[in-house]
């Protein structure tokens, strides 16, 4: 699913960087972002990285266990769905002569967020159904935690923009136990 996820975003990111430069290259591709010693280091060059960095369980609703009507007076109970939040880094991974281009595709990449900040099923066809919606956020970070994620990340500092992909939901929707509902009690005097 988190594949799934980010391949939309690339994708749409890719179509809308496209359109505003008129190029007919591929121009966005989930890769990360780290060591340019890489092998893949060719295919990344001069494109915009949409990376994962983090994944994080969204507790603001709580922890329920989830129970429905399953059959007349049975009941059935599974396992609470995951909400999660997805921390995805979209680099621009431009040589250093190049600096002006990362700058002006680090832009385009700002402004998709922008205007894409909400994917729905009615604004995104190609969103996966088990998705019912991705809210798109820049996330702020100060210089230490921004040195920090790219000494994680294992590279050089690149022009680059954090992104908070909200309440992203697994739910497999296994049933955990089946239980018969207490009905009305009727009791004669």
């Amino acid at each position: 699913m988190i594949y799934r996820a980010l391949n939309i975003v690339s994708q749409k990111l890719n179509l809308f960087v496209i359109n505003k430069f008129k190029i007919d290259d591929k121009i966005v591709i989930l890769s990360s972002p780290g060591d340019s010693d890489s092998i893949t280091d060719n295919q990344n060059m001069n494109k915009l990285l949409v990376s994962l960095v983090n994944v994080e369980r969204e507790t603001v609703l709580g922890f329920n266990f989830k129970s429905r009507q399953f059959v007349d007076s049975q009941m059935y109970k599974g396992r609470p769905p995951f909400n999660l939040n997805l921390y995805v880094m979209i680099t621009a991974n431009f040589i250093d002569k190049n600096y002006d281009e990362s700058l002006k595709y680090l832009s385009a990449a700002l402004e998709f967020v922008q205007v894409n900040d909400l994917m729905t099923k009615y604004n995104t066809p190609e969103l996966d159904p088990v998705f019912e919606k991705m809210h798109l956020e820049v996330v702020n970070l100060g210089f230490h935690e921004l040195s920090n994620l790219w000494s994680i990340l294992g590279g050089k500092y690149q022009p680059s923009v954090l992104l908070k992909i909200r309440m992203f939901t697994i739910d497999k929707e296994e049933l955990e136990s089946v239980e018969v509902a207490a009905g009305d009690i009727q009791t004669e005097i």
